[in-house]
């Protein structure tokens, strides 16, 4: 670990103790699915910054960094594997990624087996709100 990556990993630690909002990346292609997720995490605090593509969301992830990524599993311009690829090829601990899937069955999802850290959750679609907030609770702690 470089010194600047410990200066901030200590900075993102006071931050965490002073009740920093968790910054969330939202990344799906179902504008309604998206947003309705956008305004049930931003109710309770959080800020989240979304993408309807994993295209969008690297650029995204130039300018910010995140707490967690809940990217969906197949989009129309690719699929949450090749974000979760690129995210931990940048770095194999932060953000926690949630994959949601409608496809939770789907062998392609065994790929995510050879990435090293990949995933911190794969959560299947639909899913309730009630449920959602445990699981970004858990994963922004």
């Amino acid at each position: 670990m470089t010194p600047f990556q410990e200066s901030y990993d200590e900075l993102k630690r006071l931050a965490d103790k002073l009740g920093r909002p968790r910054r969330i990346l939202l990344v799906d292609d179902d504008d309604v699915f998206r947003v309705s997720v956008k305004v049930l995490l931003e109710r309770s605090g959080r800020y989240v910054a979304e993408g309807k593509s994993g295209k969008e969301a690297i650029e995204l992830l130039c300018e910010d960094d995140f707490d967690l990524i809940i990217t969906d599993f197949r989009m129309q311009d690719g699929d949450g594997i090749a974000l979760v690829r690129y995210v931990r090829e940048r770095d194999l601990t932060r953000p926690s990624v949630m994959l949601l899937s409608g496809y939770i069955n789907d062998p392609r999802l065994c790929e995510l087996t050879e990435i090293p850290g990949a995933m911190t959750a794969i959560v299947a679609k639909p899913i309730n709100a009630q449920t959602l907030e445990q699981y970004v609770e858990l994963l922004t702690r």
